[in-house]
């Protein structure tokens, strides 16, 4: 059986040197977070030919090239039409020619350059599959079975070195290298293997937990790591949130329940789990639980529940009433007209008095529809 070439999204994308062209046939676009990854296999539709690639070259200025300029010469700097560049990139087939400077659709929609002629319709060719044993960015893995060793082995800091794309901080971002290899090959169950490491996260240092519990809440088929995620923060809300004694528990914790928050507000998956995601974030905020990310997460989750517990959460974390008084105020950019404006301005003063606060000052801040004299350290309480 002939195994399916799979496509590019979009039918095909061209890419300059901001972004990134695999070299390899068997990588494709895999929608790694923020990267624009180029088509490495663009077919023309007009000439039938596959369209060339030429990497960190633009046309010479005063000059104008053609495709039969350029399409049987090896060496194109050598024929004085083409010069260096440090963000540009051809492409060339037998018909067109196209010269890129940043992330551009194959099919164009962004005008047409006079140093060169009109572009030709250019879509994905399709991309093999890749078979074991594969190499992905250096990791070899020999067989399907070796998946969940190649994920705890990622997740503890050990490979890859690096990405193979620039921009992406994978000492900040390490959860991007798992969907990138999730795209890479559909013969392995990632999730399932990502899944299986949930239960051994107190092996990994904070940043790879952090990115362990976030994979955990965005990466797709973890429903049965969201239920150890969930399992985990019903035991805390049963017998009282963590009190860190230390400062790596106090990430730990954060961490998890940052996810937690992830969890509550993601759209899609299983709604039972995210409901009851939601629900335990919501504890964890009035209870005075320690996050980072929590807050924001529950004004994207219900605003409204949270002007409704404004006092109530204000009360569960006084040392840090600010973030509370912060979050009970309207978003830039709110018109004073907007109808939930004044429920916004009525719960902020609700969260001075209930700490015991003077409301004078900030009286004629808190009406105008943004808050900007409230600084993350908080407004100054008068003496």
């Amino acid at each position: 059986m002939t195994t399916p070439l799979r496509t590019c999204r979009e039918g095909g994308r061209l890419v300059a040197m901001t972004g990134w062209l695999p070299r390899s046939p068997e990588d494709y676009d895999a929608g790694v977070l923020w990267q624009h990854v180029g088509c490495n296999l663009l077919r023309c539709l007009q000439c039938g030919q596959p369209v060339r690639a030429i990497a960190r070259a633009e046309v010479a200025e005063g000059h104008t090239v053609t495709a039969a300029d350029l399409r049987d010469v090896d060496d194109v700097f050598s024929i004085g039409l083409v010069v260096a560049s440090t963000l540009g990139r051809l492409y060339v087939c037998d018909c067109s020619i196209r010269q890129v400077f940043g992330p551009t659709p194959a099919d164009g929609g962004y005008g047409v350059d006079p140093r060169v002629t009109a572009p030709g319709p250019w879509r994905c060719a399709g991309h093999p599959q890749p078979s074991f044993p594969l190499r992905i960015d250096g990791v070899r893995v020999a067989r399907p079975a070796d998946a969940e060793d190649v994920v705890r082995s990622h997740l503890r800091g050990e490979l890859p070195s690096a990405m193979p794309f620039s921009g992406t901080a994978l000492e900040a971002v390490p959860e991007a290298w798992l969907l990138r290899l999730m795209a890479y090959t559909a013969e392995v169950d990632w999730p399932l293997r990502i899944g299986a490491a949930v239960g051994r996260w107190a092996d990994f240092d904070d940043l790879r937990q952090r990115a362990l519990l976030r994979s955990v809440a965005t990466l797709p088929g973890q429903t049965a790591a969201r239920g150890a995620l969930l399992a985990r923060c019903q035991a805390w809300a049963d017998a009282g949130w963590p009190v860190a004694a230390d400062a790596a528990t106090h990430a730990s914790a954060v961490s998890t329940i940052d996810a937690l928050g992830a969890l509550a507000s993601a759209s899609g998956g299983d709604e039972a789990l995210r409901l009851q995601a939601a629900a335990l974030a919501q504890r964890a905020w009035l209870a005075g639980a320690p996050c980072r990310l929590l807050p924001h997460q529950l004004v994207a989750l219900d605003a409204g529940w949270l002007l409704d517990h404004a006092v109530d959460s204000a009360k569960g974390r006084p040392e840090t009433w600010h973030q509370a008084l912060a979050l009970t105020l309207p978003p830039p950019g709110t018109p004073a007209t907007d109808p939930q404006a004044d429920r916004w301005r009525r719960a902020a003063l609700a969260v001075l008095t209930a700490l015991g606060l003077p409301t004078s000052a900030l009286q004629e801040r808190l009406g105008r529809r943004a808050p900007a004299g409230l600084t993350a350290a908080g407004p100054t309480p008068e003496a």
